[in-house]
C-alpha cells in the first residue's frame, strides 16, 4: 500500500502545491507554514502503526539582534516593524512559485539585544537584488538588508546582525540541520466508521452544499453526521467557476448598526470560526447574487414614489432551511431588516434588505446608526 501525507491541512495545500501564510506572527500561525510530505510506500499484512517520517519543504530563517552600533541613547537602542522576506511564495510540483513575499515573524523579546525573529521561507537559488530583511530603528529609521541567501529546505538560517543608524551589519550567519525528527499532535489516523466523507474544497463545491468550520465542504446528507470536531457553519449560496459566496447558517447573536456589523461580524457565537476565512458584511450586490443563484429573480418596485430594486428572495430561504441553517427572521414581515455594506448616496445612510412576502425590497436611507439583522458572509 502507498500512503501520502501532507501538512498543514489548510485550503490550497496538497502533496504537490502550497501557499505561504504571510502572517506567521504567533506560535499557531507560523506552524501554518511548516509545509511537510511524504509518500511510503509499505507492506502493512501484521495490521501494526505506519509511520511515516514528513519532510520539511520550507527553510527557517532566524534574525538575532546580536547587537546596536555606538550610535544611539540607550532608550534608541531598539527596534521594530521587523519584516523577513521569502524568495518565492509557494511552492508547485516541489518548485518555487510566485513573487517575493513579505512575512510577519514571529517574535521573541522586546525589540533590544538578543530579540529574535523567525519566519518560515521558500528556499530557492537566492536573489541578490531583493529585500531580504527590514526594519525601523529607535531613530524611526528604516533599514534594509538586501539579498535574498540561497537556502535549502529543512535547514535551519541563524542572521546575528548588528544595527546602526544608517546600515545593518550581518556579523554572522548560523546553519543547522531542522529536521527535529518529532511526531505531530494529532497525526494518529483513525478509521471512522460511518462518519462523513472527508469533505473537498470549495474550489469545487456546488450551492447549497455545507460549509464545515474546518474550511471543507460537505453534502447536505452529512450535515448530521460531521467529522469529530467539525461544527457546521455555512452554506455555499453562489458559485461562479472555482469562485464563490457562503452565508452563515445563522444570524449574529444581536441586532448591530451597520458600523459595528461591519467592523465586528463574527464574534458572535452564532458565526462558528471557519479555517482560512473571516465573515464579514455582505454587499448589497452579493446578497443579490446569493438570492440569484438561489432561484430569485431581480426585478424593481415604486415605494414611497421611488423606484427600488427588489428580488424574490424564497429559494434562498429554502435551501438554507435545507442545509440546516435559521432563515426564520427571513421569512417575516415588514419590520426585519438586513445590512448590507454598500453606502447608498443619502448621506449617513446604507443599503439595506426587507425580506416581505417573498420579495427582498432593498432600502437606500436607512441611517447607518439604525440596529439592522446581520447574516455573515465570505467570498472564495
Amino acid at each position: 500500500m502507498t500512503f501520502q501525507a501532507y501538512y498543514p491541512a489548510t485550503e490550497g495545500t496538497s502533496m504537490t502545491a502550497f501557499n505561504l501564510p504571510a502572517d506567521q506572527s504567533s506560535t499557531e500561525k507560523i506552524a501554518l507554514a511548516d509545509c511537510m510530505t511524504r509518500q511510503q510506500t509499505c507492506n502493512n499484512e501484521s495490521g501494526t502503526d505506519i509511520n511515516l517520517n514528513l519532510k520539511r519543504k520550507t527553510a527557517r530563517v532566524i534574525v538575532r539582534i546580536a547587537g546596536f552600533i555606538d550610535q544611539y541613547f540607550d532608550d534608541q537602542k531598539t527596534v521594530r516593524n521587523v519584516r523577513i522576506y521569502s524568495e518565492a511564495s509557494g511552492i508547485e510540483d516541489g518548485n518555487p512559485t510566485g513573487s517575493s513575499t513579505e512575512i510577519l515573524p514571529y517574535a521573541q523579546g522586546n525589540g533590544g539585544q538578543g530579540s529574535t525573529y523567525t519566519a518560515l521561507v521558500v528556499p530557492g537559488w537566492g536573489d541578490s537584488g531583493a529585500n531580504f530583511i527590514s526594519l525601523t530603528d529607535g531613530e524611526n529609521n528604516t533599514l534594509l538588508v538586501k539579498g535574498i541567501p540561497e537556502m535549502q529546505a529543512g535547514y535551519s538560517y541563524t542572521f546575528n546582525l548588528t544595527v546602526g543608524k544608517y546600515t545593518i551589519q550581518v556579523q554572522s550567519v548560523t546553519v543547522t540541520d531542522w529536521a527535529t525528527g518529532t511526531t505531530l499532535a494529532g497525526g494518529q489516523a483513525e478509521e471512522q466508521s460511518g462518519a462523513a466523507d472527508v469533505g473537498h474544497a470549495l474550489s469545487a463545491s456546488a450551492v447549497g452544499e455545507i460549509v464545515g468550520s474546518d474550511g471543507k465542504v460537505y453534502s447536505v446528507a452529512d450535515k448530521d453526521n460531521l467529522p469529530s470536531g467539525v461544527t457546521a457553519a455555512g452554506m455555499v449560496a453562489y458559485k461562479n467557476g472555482s469562485n464563490g459566496l457562503v452565508i452563515a447558517l445563522a444570524d449574529e447573536a444581536s441586532t448591530m448598526n451597520r458600523s459595528t456589523a461591519n467592523g465586528e461580524i463574527g464574534t458572535a457565537a452564532h458565526t462558528p470560526t471557519v479555517t482560512g476565512y473571516s465573515w464579514r458584511l455582505p454587499s448589497m450586490d452579493e446578497w443579490n447574487l446569493m438570492f440569484n443563484a438561489n432561484g430569485g429573480n431581480p426585478g424593481t418596485t415604486i415605494w414611497g414614489g421611488v423606484e427600488l430594486p427588489t428580488n424574490t428572495y424564497t429559494g434562498l430561504n429554502t435551501a438554507l432551511a435545507t442545509a440546516g441553517g435559521d432563515s426564520s427572521k427571513l421569512r417575516e414581515g415588514n419590520d426585519v431588516y438586513y445590512w448590507s455594506s454598500t453606502l447608498s448616496n443619502q448621506p449617513g445612510c446604507c443599503w439595506d434588505v426587507n425580506p416581505r412576502d417573498g420579495t427582498a425590497m432593498w432600502m437606500d436611507d436607512s441611517p447607518v446608526t439604525y440596529d439592522d439583522y446581520v447574516r455573515a458572509c465570505f467570498n472564495f
